[in-house]
């Protein structure tokens, strides 16, 4: 095990028959035999009940969130939050049974459980028995996150570089209030519709770490901490709901954003979920500028700091250089904020990538000095800051696997709480082939920043690429396209992993399906009918009509760039290994070399050089830490010895 996966364990399934005994508190926790004992009295859990208790009891200090217990304790399976909730009530009501409860369980809305023992001067889990009545076989507890990072602090150089202190900064959680929704026009369903889509919208964001009060509209002066307020109004007209959202600023009474959504009547449930997604991002907008005491900001600057960052959702070159401008004006009206410094230095790095290469140099530099201006000056709200600095370096080496890999681990050590450093990790891990040990670190960025669209398609990613989850994949997918129907990277992904390898009819009703397509040109929509036909019939005259087909197309994106997942999917490999874009393939594409549904190309020996040229093979090489298909047993090449085949035939081809 490297480095990386030394300092942040992922999750393994829970063995019980594997699991040593150990104490919690004043209970003595026996795990292969599913008993609880404490002062004589002795209880036998449910065997699910039981690995629910191990998952809580080995994460030390460690919220654990609905998916890592799904992963350690169903194996992934697709379960309900009634299942998860069962068995934290039934250890509850266990806990209750003593005069003393040994140990409670702290709901934390949103994000999961902690369990904390009752006692509070006693050990969390001690391997020392309570009495040498029998032999015991002790098994070393998992390391944990949070002891980890503790630890990883006291060595962090960036931490004390910048005068940082020994603790990651704990930042206030934005208290909401959500508004009833008013009722424009006379139609009797637009009553009931208005107060349900307020209801569920205060129940998601409730869900999801933010601190919600619900109820009728707050009067003048109302509590510092209650800074913020979504109200809402519903309309229909022709047959088309709509819903107008806006988020005010309680003190001033100031709309600082609004959104109009908009579908059939039929789809009122799509018109929530997209009203949800769109509330959750700008609450995300505004967690930057809130502190302990609430909003830091003035209504006006507040107000440009959420239009830069809404800019950056989407980070085209015209977008970045509008959040550019943006925030250079509300720092212009507040020059003490690092909360909008640091967005600032992100987005001139992002607008730096995407710029002519004679403007690229200064706007890097620009963005460098920002964000280490906000790690010296704000050091409380610099994890953005911390993932410019990350950005920019990477960005400078795209194919240095290995000194990418050691940049994440000393930024994670600076910044351990920051979910998009988490979000690059897991990225990073799955690039190089290592979905299973990414796993961890998608699943901490989506518990850190719940719902956030890159995130859940990271995790799917990852599930899909290590291969044993695909109903949590899909589930991941199927709730990221419900709240962002506008995000391209979900719609590309989902669509590509049926395209080329998942079911010809399902690739097929998300080509033609709206909601879901991904930006495909009405000329090449013909190419992938005729490759799902060709997928399904198995015929060589059909492969070749859709190769015919796809080689006339307009060179739209997302075709134009991975023509050869055409001739892959048909099985065609010589095709395939001779495609421009595949033999030119540049940063981030790279990916495509990894992700599941490009197995075909993997498991030919011209795989290799391919990923040599991407510096796959350096990195393998010299940390010796191989992808996972490597371990399959069904894999039919030697990975070691094709990585040396290839590195000898090109040392400096290698990355």
């Amino acid at each position: 095990m490297d480095k990386l996966a030394q300092a942040f364990v992922p999750p393994s399934r829970i063995d019980l028959a594997r699991e040593g005994d150990f104490r919690l508190g004043a209970l003595w926790i026996r795990p292969s035999r599913r008993e609880v004992e404490a002062d004589g009295d002795c209880h036998v859990l449910q065997r699910r009940v039981m690995q629910v208790l191990v998952a809580l009891a080995q994460s030390t200090n460690e919220v654990v969130s609905p998916h890592e217990l799904i992963l350690r304790c169903w194996g992934g399976l697709s379960v309900s939050d009634d299942a998860i909730g069962r068995c934290i009530g039934q250890l509850r009501r266990l806990a209750a049974s003593w005069t003393d409860p040994p140990f409670e369980i702290e709901t934390i809305a949103g994000v999961g459980y902690r369990l904390e023992p009752a006692l509070r001067g006693a050990p969390r889990i001690s391997l020392a028995p309570p009495r040498p009545r029998r032999a015991l076989v002790i098994a070393r507890p998992r390391a944990t996150a949070a002891a980890v990072i503790a630890g990883l602090a006291v060595f962090a150089g960036l931490w004390f570089a910048f005068g940082r202190g020994d603790k990651p900064p704990q930042l206030a959680t934005p208290v909401v209030e959500v508004r009833p929704f008013s009722v424009i026009g006379d139609d009797p369903a637009l009553k009931p519709f208005a107060a349900r889509a307020a209801d569920q919208i205060a129940g998601f964001l409730g869900d999801s770490d933010v601190r919600v009060v619900a109820g009728p509209p707050s009067a003048a002066g109302a509590s510092a901490r209650t800074q913020l307020a979504f109200g809402g109004a519903v309309s229909s007209d022709a047959g088309q709901l709509r819903l107008r959202l806006f988020l005010e600023d309680m003190r001033t009474g100031t709309t600082l954003w609004s959104r109009d959504f908009v579908e059939p009547a039929a789809r009122a449930d799509a018109l929530v979920d997209e009203a949800k997604g769109g509330a959750m991002e700008t609450v995300n907008l505004v967690r930057p500028v809130y502190g302990a005491s609430g909003l830091l900001l003035d209504s006006d600057t507040l107000q440009l700091g959420i239009r830069g960052g809404e800019d950056l959702v989407v980070p085209t070159l015209a977008n970045c250089n509008d959040a550019v401008r943006q925030f250079e004006q509300a720092l212009a009206r507040r020059p003490d904020s690092g909360g909008l410094r640091g967005a600032y230095a992100n987005a001139l790095a992002l607008t730096g990538l995407g710029a002519p290469p004679a403007d690229r140099a200064e706007l890097l530099r620009r963005a460098r000095a920002e964000a280490e201006r906000t790690i010296r000056e704000h050091p409380e709200q610099s994890g953005t800051a911390y993932n410019t600095l990350l950005v920019i370096q990477q960005a400078a080496a795209p194919r240095d696997w290995v000194g990418a890999g050691a940049r994440l681990l000393a930024t994670l050590k600076a910044a351990p709480e920051d979910p998009f450093i988490y979000g690059n990790m897991c990225g990073f891990l799955q690039s190089v082939g290592r979905a299973v040990d990414s796993l961890y670190y998608c699943q901490r960025a989506l518990s850190l920043r719940p719902h956030t669209a890159p995130f859940l398609q990271s995790y799917a990613q990852a599930l899909d690429m290590q291969g044993d989850l695909p109903q949590l994949a899909d589930q991941l997918l199927d709730e990221g396209s419900r709240l962002y129907p506008d995000y391209q990277g979900i719609r590309v992904y989902r669509f590509g992993k049926e395209a080329f390898s998942g079911s010809p009819d399902k690739a097929l009703a998300l080509l033609h399906d709206p909601d879901a397509t991904p930006p495909i040109a009405p000329e090449e929509v013909r190419a992938v009918e005729l490759l799902e036909k060709a997928r399904k019939t198995g015929s060589a005259a059909d492969a070749d009509a859709a190769m015919a087909a796809m080689r006339s197309g307009g060179g739209h994106d997302p075709i134009d760039e991975f023509r050869f997942l055409f001739p892959m999917a048909l099985g065609r490999m010589d095709e395939a290994f001779a495609a421009p874009d595949v033999v030119q393939m540049e940063a981030p594409d790279e990916i495509l070399l990894v992700l599941h549904f490009s197995e075909r190309l993997r498991r030919d020996a011209r795989y290799w050089p391919l990923a040599a040229k991407a510096g796959l093979v350096r990195y393998w090489l010299t940390t010796n830490k191989w992808p996972d298909f490597c371990s399959d047993p069904t894999y039919p090449l030697d990975c070691k010895a094709e990585a040396k085949r290839v590195a000898a035939l090109s040392p400096t081809g290698v990355g």
